[in-house]
Formats: C-alpha cells, structure tokens, sequence
C-alpha cells in the first residue's frame, strides 16, 4: 500500500508540473504576443525571402553574361531543396504525390548534369538522400 501511495504522487507531482509548464509557456506566449502562427507564418516568409533573393542573384548573374555563376547559384539552391524535399517525404507530408515528384525530377536532372558542390561530404549524403528518397515506397535499398 506504501509504494501505492509514493507511485501515486509521483505521477500526481508529474501530471501537475506538466499543467503548470504548459501553464506558465501560453502565459509567456500571450504576454509576448508570440503565437505558433505568427512563427510558422514568419518561418515561410523568410524561405520566400531566401528564394526571391537567390532567384534575383541568377538572374543578376545572367543578365551580366556570368552563366556559370547563375547556374551555380541554381545548383545550391537545388540541392538545398533535396533536403527540404526528402523530409517532407519522409514525414509523410506528400498526399498528392507532388513531391516524390519533384524528387524523381530532381534525381533525373542529377543523373544527367551531375553538380560537384566542392565538399565531398555533402555530395555524398545529397546523393544517398536523393537516392533513397526518389526511390518507391517498400523498395530495398
């Protein structure tokens, strides 16, 4: 019956202290005004920020016949998106199929103009993630 009673308050002290962190953090969130919105919505802004400015360094590239650099700030920007890409997947975020898709795209295009990004390291996990990625559901690797 002793060990009953320390059990029970141990998770009763738990269940409490759970109920007063999550307590105490809506409370900083309601004084702060900071809401999981507004955070998510300035999280998209900047990635929307960070495409517009990589599309406009391109296109600056190119309009001032520096193709190679133009191109190369597409490549990282296209291996930055292999990534971002490959955990949607994995996360189940992909209902309509659009971004296996853009996976089996994206690892077409590689497969026919390979891109050397200067860092092993990265080429090689970019590959094994594009790999596994693009591949179907259930097949072994």
């Amino acid at each position: 019956m002793r060990w009953a009673k320390i059990l029970g308050l141990i998770v009763a002290g738990a269940v409490l202290g759970g109920l007063l962190s999550g307590y105490v953090v809506w409370q900083y969130m309601v004084r702060f005004g900071i809401s999981w919105n507004q955070w998510a919505s300035s999280q998209l802004d900047e990635q929307r920020a960070s495409d517009a400015l990589s599309t406009v360094a391109a296109l600056s590239k190119l309009r001032a016949g520096n193709v190679e650099n133009a191109r190369n700030v597409l490549e990282w920007r296209l291996t930055g998106e292999i990534a971002e890409l490959a955990g949607m997947k994995k996360a189940g975020s992909d209902p309509r199929g659009y971004t296996s898709k853009a996976l089996s795209a994206i690892s077409d295009y590689r497969q026919t103009n390979p891109w050397a990004s200067g860092s092993p390291e990265l080429d090689k996990q970019m590959s094994d993630t594009l790999r596994e990625a693009a591949s179907p559901p259930g097949r072994a690797q």
